[in-house]
């Protein structure tokens, strides 16, 4: 099967989703990558909403202007770095088909980098009909239904009470991810939002508490462990480029300062290689959760035109499974 890579430089404006459709994963594939690289060359050129009529972006566009209007009734539905078009638009990327809807994550939090996606009209109405505001495990859960699945690892937590923790930190301006989490962590149980490894990998303890609150203020589309190596090499060129200035020092400072430096440089490189492992592991991980649910969906019995149009044969997937 042919592999396709999301292009390395236009990472870090764009979603999980649209990556993973990019590279083929679920609806994915050469159509929705050909409507990528046609929106990055409109909006590359500066391409504006008003421009995008009659294109196969329209609804895009609209979206973004229906959402500018609603901003103006309810201010915190809109995320402010959202309110700019170049960066809405590179970080959702294309419709995948004229039957998906942008829709929120976190139902209760705003529109913002790493709190939306595309998803089928049926789905989304399924979703906003639930109000389930936890996930947990790829499903989504009450308060009540919450309370009932910690009370199975002996944990009692009552509904109203998880209610109520969840109100007072949505005001604080936690998202309903970072809710569950906290939960989760409070009762010292192990954490899983959508069943996607790579998304719900936490930042190490190590650095947990200053990288918890840089990512959530950072308006990044990239996944918690991205966002951890991405730092610790931003934190590496800064030490040594201080590694380079030392040399302006009083020569009599300079073993103490570059010993120090070394050290500090050390633990980094150790760190970021520990981050990339575990990026690895969890790619290698998500891959063969993807191949096991590569069977195409049913609606009625009946397979959607599009989804027949992306059918994986039994030998193929055996064979992909094999390979990894």
């Amino acid at each position: 099967m042919e592999q396709h890579t999301f292009p390395a430089e236009r990472v870090p404006k764009a979603s999980l989703q649209q990556r993973e459709l990019y590279e083929g994963k679920g609806l994915g594939g050469g159509a929705y990558r050909a409507s990528c690289h046609a929106l990055w060359e409109l909006l590359d050129k500066g391409a504006r909403p008003n421009t995008m009529k009659g294109t196969s972006f329209e609804y895009l566009s609209r979206k973004f202007n229906n959402l500018r209007e609603e901003s103006k009734q309810k201010p915190g539905r809109l995320d402010p770095v959202f309110r700019d078009w170049l960066t809405f638009a590179y970080h959702v990327g294309p419709r995948p088909s004229d039957k998906h809807q942008l829709d929120r994550i976190n139902d209760s939090d705003n529109y913002r980098a790493g709190n939306v996606r595309w998803l089928h009209a049926t789905r989304q109405n399924s979703n906003k009909r639930a109000n389930r505001p936890h996930q947990y495990q790829g499903k989504r859960y009450t308060d009540a239904e919450l309370s009932a699945l910690l009370a199975k690892s002996f944990k009692a937590y009552s509904a109203d009470a998880i209610k109520k923790y969840r109100q007072r930190m949505a005001t604080a301006g936690y998202s309903n991810d970072e809710i569950t989490r906290e939960i989760f962590k409070r009762h010292g149980l192990s954490y899983e939002s959508s069943g996607n490894p790579l998304e719900d990998a936490d930042f190490s303890p190590k650095y947990h508490k200053k990288l918890t609150e840089a990512y959530r203020t950072s308006g990044s589309g990239l996944t918690r462990i991205e966002f951890e190596i991405v730092w610790l090499q931003e934190q590496i060129k800064k030490l040594e480029k201080d590694q380079s200035d030392i040399f302006n020092l009083p020569v009599e400072e300079l073993p103490e300062v570059e010993s120090s430096l070394i050290l500090r440089l050390g633990d980094l490189f150790w760190d970021l290689r520990q981050a990339r492992d575990k990026e690895s592991r969890l790619k290698v991980k998500k891959a063969k959760m993807d191949i096991a649910n590569l069977e195409p969906e049913t609606a009625g019995e009946t397979l959607t035109k599009d989804m027949q149009s992306q059918g994986i044969s039994n030998f193929e997937k055996n064979k992909l499974i094999n390979a990894l």
